[in-house]
């Protein structure tokens, strides 16, 4: 799952880039397409309601693309590591839960944490934090597809990791302590007020 997560942030970073340009609009298009279908197959994925997979694809998502990709661009706590415009960011956001609603633990997730008043350090550090970077499977299995590879190793905080430790699936403590004043409520409350 680390791959097909890797792969629709990847199409996320080319609909902001098609965004940017007024005659890239047909490729913006193309690339939310892309991303819907990526988000149908993880849908799928966890309408099979086999728990241990459904664990798994939940921590990679939000792990490596919801959290920091997402809600990191949106919220732009930490504009410096915003892989993503706001308007893009909410755009995508509003499509994943969309594609998602029949994904109810995952839709709980999201609303906790946006509206609780307390999160975990580790949730905020997620969020303010640049995305894991792809491991280096992923961008032999891009070359295999007849491309260059996209993007760099160095995309992400942790560089210096072996992929061994990308590709191992750590849950994400929402209700444990130290808790945390929810920044990423404010964050939300500010920008939908705007």
């Amino acid at each position: 799952f680390t791959h097909v997560v890797c792969l629709l942030r990847h199409f996320w970073r080319k609909t902001e880039e098609a965004a940017r340009s007024s005659e890239h609009r047909k490729e913006k298009q193309e690339f939310m397409r892309l991303q819907n279908d990526i988000l149908m197959y993880l849908a799928d994925v966890f309408t099979c309601e086999v728990p241990q997979l459904s664990t798994v694809l939940q921590e990679r998502l939000l792990r490596f693309a919801v959290l920091p990709v997402l809600m990191g661009s949106a919220l732009q706590l930490c504009s410096q590591h915003a892989m993503l415009s706001q308007e893009t960011s909410w755009a995508i956001f509003y499509d994943f839960l969309q594609t998602l609603r029949s994904c109810r633990q995952m839709l709980v997730i999201l609303a906790t944490l946006l509206l609780r008043p307390y999160v975990t350090e580790e949730v905020l550090q997620l969020v303010t934090s640049p995305a894991p970077r792809a491991p280096l499977g992923y961008f032999e299995v891009q070359k295999s597809w007849g491309g260059r590879a996209q993007g760099t190793t160095s995309d992400g905080y942790d560089a210096h990791r072996p992929d061994s430790v990308l590709y191992e699936s750590m849950p994400i403590k929402f209700a444990s302590e130290p808790r945390r004043t929810n920044r990423l409520r404010d964050a939300s409350l500010e920008r939908t007020s705007e």
